[in-house]
């Protein structure tokens, strides 16, 4: 892993607020002015936005159909500009697995996401959603759930590498 010194020093709780999965390391090597830097260059959420925006500025131009789909994206929902960049939004493991394969996940992740996801589907994205389930129960349970969000649901194998039975 890269050290932070270089990048260096947004407070480290910019992170946790971000709600950014990361890993730190020699935390106890910077210094708070190093942190406080660092939290002012801290752009990686503005940097996608506008880096999606640009793929999709470019395909369009050339591509009047070009589609653009946010994949595990939510958190950026909150920006307009990248919602303006997106035709559809997919989600993975909404309702199941990411606790481990087949077990629901806990009402606080799926209330994050959902709330996100519904602020997409109300400005005009579709919503794709997309569980990797095995039991024909949890199924039919996970696609009456994902129907009454209003989202479309798909079952199929983690890795994409064949189509379901």
């Amino acid at each position: 892993m890269p050290h932070l010194r270089p990048y260096a020093p947004k407070d480290w709780s910019r992170f946790l607020e971000l709600e950014l999965e990361t890993q730190l390391d020699s935390l106890g090597d910077s210094t708070e002015e190093e942190r406080d830097i660092f939290k002012e260059r801290f752009t990686a959420p503005q940097d996608m936005v506008a880096l999606v925006s640009a793929i999709a500025s470019y395909a369009r131009s050339s591509n009047q159909d070009f589609v653009v789909i946010g994949q595990n994206s939510e958190a950026l929902l909150t920006d307009e500009s990248y919602r303006t960049a997106l035709d559809a939004v997919s989600k993975e493991s909404l309702l199941f697995g990411l606790g481990g394969e087949g077990l629901e996940n806990t009402p606080e992740q799926i209330a994050w996401s959902e709330r996100l996801l519904r602020e997409g589907s109300a400005a005009g994205l579709h919503v794709f959603a997309i569980e990797y389930l095995s039991d024909p129960e949890r199924i039919e349970e996970a696609r009456r759930r994902l129907l009454q969000l209003g989202f479309t649901p798909f079952f199929g194998h983690r890795l994409l590498d064949r189509l379901p039975e």
